[in-house]
């Protein structure tokens, strides 16, 4: 079989898109990198957030406290997107790179599957519960910044928060595990060229 179809399926992820002209090796370096600094940012902006649950949940004096924290949630819901889109960006692209060593000898089956789940993994359908309990939740931290940091709604926020980015966490975890089953699947069916 002809790894030309898998290479157009995978170049269908809207991610994967702005960069296809360029060489696989070079697109790998540059999501790499934008891995890193997206995922350490949102570990600052996760790690400013407990510092403020803490500072306010002991009434301790510190620098941060849960109503300032407003911008910091804004921020790592931004990083938070981003890393999700390089993730799976990550893996397609790592077997986007085996393609161009290796002929496959897999049946229709599995680049059906892989397109099913990049267009999952495009579309907002399915994620639309999650974006408005993220909108709202934005939207709270925005008119807590607005209003001198005093948002009733805002002091409740702090599971809803945190059960987001447990969701966010369950899926990515799930939908890469799925590209990497799929993957391995076929990666394993292949003759040397």
């Amino acid at each position: 079989m002809n790894n030309s179809e898998r290479i157009t399926i995978i170049n269908s992820y809207k991610e994967c898109q702005k960069d296809y002209t360029d060489a696989t090796d070079l697109r790998i370096t540059m999501n790499n990198k934008n891995y890193k600094l997206w995922l350490a940012g949102f570990f600052i902006n996760v790690l400013f957030l407990m510092i403020a649950i803490i500072n306010d949940s002991f009434n301790l004096n510190l620098v941060a406290s849960w109503g300032k924290a407003a911008l910091f949630f804004f921020l790592s819901l931004i990083n938070l997107k981003i890393i999700i889109q390089t993730t799976f960006k990550k893996t397609l692209l790592s077997h986007l790179k085996f393609l161009e060593n290796h002929q496959l000898l897999t049946t229709a089956k599995y680049n059906s599957e892989l397109a099913i789940l990049i267009k999952k993994l495009n579309g907002s359908k399915d994620k639309l519960g999650l974006i408005i309990f993220s909108v709202i939740l934005s939207i709270s931290a925005i008119y807590c910044m607005t209003m001198n940091f005093s948002f009733v709604v805002w002091k409740y926020a702090k599971i809803p928060v945190f059960l987001l980015y447990f969701y966010f966490a369950y899926y990515i975890v799930i939908n890469n595990n799925k590209l990497k089953q799929n993957i391995s699947t076929v990666e394993n069916s292949v003759s040397l060229l």
